[in-house]
C-alpha cells in the first residue's frame, strides 16, 4: 500500500469529494475513471490532458504502471512520477484502476456492509478512496489530518534529475561494461 503522507491522505479525501460532488465520472474514459479522477487532483492537470497523455502508451492504467519508467520523461511518466511524489507507487495505480488493494478492499466492505466493490461505481469509488484515506491516516503520528493543504501540481513540483544524474547504475548497465560487471556480481547469488 501507498506510504502514509498527508498530501497522499488530501488527495484521496478531496478525489472523493470531487467524485461525490458530480465531476464527470466515466470509467471507460482514461481522464475521467477512478485513476483519471485521482490524477486530476493530484496533478491539477484535466481529463482530456491526461487522455491525451494516457493514449500515447498501448493499454489501461494497470498496464501503464507496469509500463512505468521514472527516467524515460515520456508525458505519461511524469504524471505516475508526480504520483510517487506524494506517496503513491505504480502498483498502488494498479488497484485503483479496479478498486483491487486487498486491504483496502477489506476495511471497505467492512464499513460498509458490501460484498464486493464494483470498481464502475461512483458510490464504491468514493467509498474506496475515504476508506484508504482513513487507513493512512491512521498510520499517521499523532498529527491528525486536515484537508487545508495546498496539492502539488506538475507544474510546480520539483524537476526530475536528468538520467546522467541518478544514482541507479543497473538502469545504465547494458551501456557500460564495468557496470554488467557490478550487476552480474550483484545477482550472482
Amino acid at each position: 500500500m501507498a506510504t502514509a503522507t498527508p498530501t497522499l491522505i488530501t488527495v484521496l479525501q478531496k478525489t472523493a469529494d470531487r467524485i461525490e460532488n458530480g465531476a464527470e465520472y466515466r470509467w471507460a474514459h482514461q481522464g475521467r475513471c477512478n485513476c483519471g479522477q485521482l490524477i486530476q487532483t493530484a496533478t491539477g492537470l484535466g481529463a482530456a490532458d491526461i487522455y491525451q497523455r494516457a493514449m500515447q502508451k498501448p493499454g489501461e492504467w494497470s498496464e501503464h504502471a507496469v509500463d512505468y519508467c521514472p527516467v524515460s520523461n515520456h508525458p505519461l511518466d511524469d504524471v505516475i512520477d508526480a504520483l510517487c511524489d506524494i506517496g503513491f507507487s505504480p502498483r498502488d495505480l494498479a488497484h485503483v484502476e479496479y478498486l483491487n488493494d486487498p486491504v483496502v478492499c477489506k476495511a471497505a466492505k467492512r464499513a460498509s456492509g458490501k460484498q464486493y466493490l464494483d470498481y464502475r461505481s461512483r458510490e464504491d469509488v468514493v467509498l474506496y478512496f475515504r476508506t484508504w484515506a482513513d487507513l493512512l491516516n491512521a498510520e499517521l503520528p499523532q498529527e491528525p489530518q486536515t484537508q487545508s493543504r495546498d496539492l502539488p501540481t506538475l507544474t510546480n513540483r520539483a524537476p526530475r534529475r536528468p538520467a546522467t544524474q541518478r544514482t541507479t547504475p543497473s538502469l545504465h548497465a547494458h551501456s557500460d561494461p564495468a557496470a554488467q560487471k557490478r550487476v552480474s556480481a550483484e545477482t550472482a547469488f
